[in-house]
């Protein structure tokens, strides 16, 4: 039986698994960005169903069988890119932002997973010192976070995967993998820094590492997935050898996994774990997984943006917290805070802008700037519609949408 919903060529006969579906979609609002197609933007179906080697729509296959080796999943299909837990039911979260990137073809980021966090912290690792350093850490930070110790130790060791497959498997020079053969054990150099962001609220802890090589491609994941699942036995080869253990570790060890690629550019894992689930209930369920190559669809913002260094203050809850503004549209901003500040995306803020003459640079990094700021440019209010890394600022800061349009704003940034 197949019929369109929400945008989706849906193909799944009356049963169990139908109903799940069905039940997500109703908890989902209707996407944005239908209006004018002609037709569905995806399939969505069984892990069973043949491949459609030759559809030109993205296919979204329901996982129901296991997250073990030795069981049959998804990976059959070479083709597959999103494939959604469906056991023991469909998370609306995970198929609406799923659908959106099908839609519109922008990642899904951190701001998908965790919109609202209690803790965040990040890290930006440019020598393998920095990378022990992290290792100890995170621990800590997640068990302050009310993760239990256990869990906390796993997604540590999780991380340190994700981590190692930034440092061994993704530098490549002239095509070659530079580390891949380098037993893990031996320290190398980091070429290009490694950023790491940990974010946790109520129910969901997400960490995401970004790599700036973007050497990871699609069909690999796919493929190395598939050899793991089809271990015999149950079984997988646990010896020390790069990316491929390492991601099937990471979806078997999470609620979701997510790749978000820019080919030449960046790969950015994301892994996020329901930690409010007893061991039981996680081990019989089934994760998300979503491959997301980025930057093979037009940009589609409405509004160019403007780089910006200017000096601010951000309101947040009639507290002002010292930020800059690095880039700007009549429509928006992206602020870096520059003192720690709890933001949540839908919160009203207000952003106040002022002459960069004003203030006194010790030729330091921007965050040790003494500042004098006697004359306002511009105050402006706003809602913080994402709280995150930025890939283009290679930051941590808050997306805004200004109450009404201004323009003067783009002409500040130019001067």
């Amino acid at each position: 039986m197949a019929f369109v919903r929400d945008g989706l060529l849906v193909n799944l006969f009356p049963g169990e698994l139908y109903d799940r579906l069905l039940g997500a979609l109703d908890q989902i609002a209707a996407p944005a960005g239908l209006a004018g197609r002609g037709g569905p933007v995806g399939i969505i179906t069984s892990q069973d169903a043949p491949a459609a080697i030759d559809s030109v729509l993205p296919q979204l296959r329901l996982w129901t069988s296991g997250r073990g080796p030795g069981t049959s999943g998804p990976f059959h299909d070479p083709t597959v890119r999103h494939v959604l837990g469906a056991m023991p039911v469909v998370e609306p979260s995970h198929l609406s932002s799923t659908l959106r990137h099908v839609i519109d073809g922008e990642p899904i980021g951190m701001h998908d997973i965790v919109p609202q966090p209690t803790g965040h912290i990040s890290y930006h690792v440019t020598t393998w010192a920095e990378r022990e350093q992290l290792r100890q850490a995170l621990p800590s930070f997640l068990c302050d976070s009310s993760l239990s110790p256990e869990i906390a130790q796993e997604l540590s060791d999780l991380i340190d995967e994700l981590v190692a497959n930034a440092v061994y498997d993704a530098p490549v020079e002239d095509g070659h993998r530079l580390y891949a053969a380098t037993s893990r054990r031996n320290a190398v150099p980091l070429i290009r820094p490694v950023d790491i962001e940990v974010s946790v609220d109520r129910y969901t802890a997400a960490i995401a590492v970004r790599d700036q090589f973007g050497s990871l491609a699609a069909k690999d994941i796919v493929a190395n997935l598939a050899r793991c699942f089809a271990g015999q036995g149950g079984q997988i080869d646990q010896k020390e050898g790069g990316a491929g253990l390492g991601i099937f570790l990471a979806l078997t060890g999470s609620s979701r996994l997510v790749f978000n690629i820019r080919p030449g550019l960046s790969t950015e894992a994301i892994l996020a774990r329901r930690h409010d689930q007893r061991r039981s209930e996680f081990h019989g369920s089934t994760p998300t997984l979503n491959i997301c190559v980025v930057g093979d669809k037009p940009d589609l913002r409405r509004q160019p943006r403007h780089l910006a260094q200017l000096v601010a203050v951000l309101t947040v809850q009639g507290v002002g917290v010292p930020a800059v503004m690095l880039d700007v549209t009549a429509n928006g901003a992206f602020v870096q805070p520059l003192a720690q500040v709890s933001l949540a995306a839908g919160e009203q803020v207000g952003l106040t802008l002022f002459d960069p003459a004003v203030y006194v640079d010790d030729g330091e990094e921007i965050q040790d700037r003494t500042w004098q700021m006697q004359t306002t440019l511009a105050n402006v209010p706003a809602v913080v519609r994402w709280v995150g890394q930025s890939r283009e600022h290679l930051c941590f800061g808050a997306g805004l949408e200004f109450a009404e349009r201004v323009q003067a704003l783009i002409d500040l940034a130019k001067k």
